[in-house]
């Protein structure tokens, strides 16, 4: 939670009202001059009017239910006095206080923890006026008054003064209203030839009322990640940081219109009857606000909010999109050549080499950046080389290279307007007697409005291999382990999907799926689903997945033992990890089934269909998990699962990634990609839940 911004006015006299000049036979003798300075704890200003009333202002929330409003005295003049009393008079407000730093005459320890700031009540022997005597307050400590203030220095760099504190503290639960005056007192003397003169100088406070004080959170939202194919969604919070309940009133866009590109998510729509929403003191409420551009040009509006805070009944929140939405064509060699979705340099062998070009031609209104080009699971490529290294070129003239030693290392290219193109020359020289695994090359690149994002091809190399991960992903991050959980509120069964994907070119054989409860016997509470093809009576059919296939199967939990909790492991085994034989270990699963629980879980949401309509092949998607649901746990920020289960048949595209609501797809064939998500978080007793897979189809033309 931010600290309130402090607004503050500071006022200052030159208090000539004091006892005037003495006259002597030398002429005018020179007395103290008081200065006084008021103002919000910690900040200062200029000078006053001597008959304007001021204000304390309500308590603050964030400050333990208090104001502090500083008052400094300053002597001026030339001549030394004392500050006799400082004390609130009779009838004033009981809510607030004097406060002082005994040995602290700047006042600065109101800032330090632990600081020795005492209350502070004058001899009350010493008043001058009984009639501002102040209320009696048995107990309190004292101020050791008088206080002496020297003269100022002949140049005015220094001084004498004296900070004190009105403490205004009041807790609306537990306390009634009290916005009765202030009146402070200041008694001064000072010596004037021998004798003593004194003068009392009095200042009206006024005490503000306790009010809600909105303040929105962000106070502005900036649209980064949405295109015309995918809908950005952005949350503001309305915090009331005052020290009453906060109404809200109404919320709107203040240029809504047919086919606003912006619109407001849990709002009543413009013209609709609400009751206002309270918001208790520093409790908050939240919106979103939907951004969905219909072009590549830069948007704006403001969210208007119409409360009861008397300070600041319309708050406006700025809201803008990306000044630019990149758009762009990326071609390489093989892909016009053979259609092939990946560079293949598998025919390339000692000591032959081979380039092919990557196209990277900027088909919008917005300025593309290439800042770097690297290779997957290559982290020294750029300084060290290798087999592969890369030239950037534009209008025919090379920029630079990546990866080539000695050679100049690419600047930064920017492909300013609607047409500009650059090439990546791709160098594929094989190392002799290195084995060469396949990789990626990754263009990283920024668009106009300074969103960093990057574009990868595979890439093969030597001979083709297989590459097997499972989905969901694992809370590790790894794509060799993964885990299926399941809930059931009596003994009814439950059934959890898991995806084989194959990330490499040559097929991957998976020769058998086996369970057991890690002793080694057969779970009583888990079992495989029949689908007539990769299950089969209950048992696993051998299954060769393609390159860049997938193959899906389904668990079925359901509590036969009648354990509250039970536990079981599945196991993949490959070709290149056997059952029976071989040092390595298969491929785990973690299964874990909970019957009768009671608890409310988490609703995943991965987003409308309807949002991705017309999304052409090469598109890459942003995917909007935001409408996800807590249940009785509070879902993580990075505790979105998401994953492919079915694409079009040759698709290399990839998704199996633990992250954030937002995570974006990469399309690059027509047909139907389907969309899973399962999110999880934790409740406040620490127990984990996950939810039940959302899944939605994005068809792609």
């Amino acid at each position: 939670m931010r600290a309130r911004a402090k607004n503050v006015v500071w006022l200052v006299a030159m208090m000539s009202w004091l006892v005037g000049a003495c006259s002597t036979d030398s002429g005018v003798q020179k007395i103290p001059s008081l200065s006084v300075s008021i103002g919000l704890a910690g900040q200062g200003g200029n000078a006053y009017s001597p008959t304007k009333t001021y204000s304390i202002p309500a308590p603050d929330k964030l400050q333990g239910n208090a104001s502090f409003t500083e008052v400094t005295y300053y002597n001026i003049g030339e001549r030394g006095m004392n500050l006799v009393n400082v004390y609130i008079a009779e009838g004033s407000n009981p809510y607030v206080e004097l406060l002082w730093a005994e040995n602290d005459p700047t006042g600065e320890s109101l800032y330090v923890s632990g600081s020795p700031v005492l209350s502070c009540h004058p001899n009350l022997s010493s008043v001058s006026d009984p009639a501002l005597l102040p209320p009696a307050r048995d107990g309190s400590p004292t101020c050791s008054f008088p206080v002496s203030m020297t003269a100022a220095s002949a140049d005015s760099n220094s001084y004498g003064r004296r900070k004190f504190w009105l403490k205004y503290t009041f807790d609306i639960e537990t306390q009634e209203p009290n916005t009765s005056p202030v009146k402070l007192v200041a008694q001064i003397d000072w010596k004037e030839d021998s004798l003593t003169q004194e003068g009392v100088l009095v200042i009206d406070f006024d005490v503000e009322a306790c009010t809600g004080n909105l303040v929105a959170a962000p106070s502005q939202l900036d649209f980064l990640a949405a295109t015309p194919t995918s809908a950005e969604k952005l949350e503001i919070c309305m915090i009331n940081e005052g020290c009453a309940d906060l109404e809200i009133v109404s919320i709107s866009l203040q240029n809504p219109s047919p086919g606003e590109e912006f619109s407001l998510e849990d709002v009543p729509p413009p013209g609709t009857t609400i009751e206002p929403v309270s918001i208790n003191p520093l409790a908050q409420e939240c919106f979103k606000v939907r951004y969905l551009p219909q072009d590549g040009g830069k948007d704006t509006n403001f969210v208007v909010i119409e409360t009861n805070d008397p300070k600041t009944p319309i708050k406006t929140v700025p809201i803008q999109s990306d000044s630019c939405i990149e758009s762009y064509e990326l071609t390489h060699t093989d892909q016009v050549d053979s259609g092939l979705v990946y560079m293949d340099f598998s025919s390339v062998t000692f000591p032959d080499s081979q380039d092919k070009i990557i196209h990277l031609l900027n088909t919008g209104q917005c300025p593309i950046t290439l800042n770097e080009v690297a290779f997957q699971n290559l982290n020294d490529f750029a300084t060290k080389g290798g087999p592969f290294w890369v030239e950037v070129r534009k209008n025919g003239s090379s920029i630079g290279f990546y990866g080539k030693p000695g050679a100049p290392v690419a600047n930064k290219v920017v492909l300013q307007n609607q047409n500009d193109a650059l090439d990546v020359l791709v160098h594929f020289q094989p190392i002799e007697n290195v084995e060469v695994e396949s990789t990626e090359v990754i263009l990283k690149l920024k668009n106009g409005g300074g969103k960093a994002f990057n574009e990868s091809i595979q890439i093969q190399a030597g001979d083709p291999v297989g590459e097997l991960a499972l989905a969901p992903p694992s809370l590790g991050g790894s794509s060799i382990l993964s885990q299926l959980w399941f809930y059931s509120e009596q003994t009814e069964a439950k059934m959890g999907e898991l995806t084989f994907y194959n990330y490499g070119l040559a097929p991957v054989t998976v020769t058998a799926v086996t369970m057991d409860n890690g002793f080694g016997q057969p779970p009583q509470d888990f079992s495989l689903v029949d689908d007539g093809n990769a299950v089969v009576d209950g048992n696993f059919v051998e299954q060769s997945i393609d390159g860049f296939g997938l193959v899906n199967l389904t668990v079925k939990y359901q509590s036969v033992s009648n354990a509250f909790k039970s536990t079981a492991f599945l196991y993949v085994w490959t070709d290149e990890y056997p059952l029976g034989g071989g040092e390595k270990t298969p491929y785990v699963v973690n299964l874990t089934g909970f019957a009768g629980f009671q608890k409310i879980l988490p609703i995943a949401n991965a987003g409308d269909p309807a949002n991705y309509q017309g999304v052409t092949a090469g598109t890459t998607i942003t995917l909007d998990g935001s409408g996800s649901q807590d249940g009785d746990a509070e879902i993580f920020d990075t505790g979105y699962q998401w994953w492919l289960s079915a694409k079009p048949a040759g698709s290399a595209a990839k998704l199996n990634k633990l992250g954030g609501a937002l995570e974006t797809l990469k399309t690059d064939l027509p047909g139907t990609y389907r969309v899973n998500l399962i999110v999880f978080g934790q409740t406040s007793d620490s127990t984990a839940l996950y939810s039940a897979p959302h899944s939605i189809d994005i068809i792609v033309q």
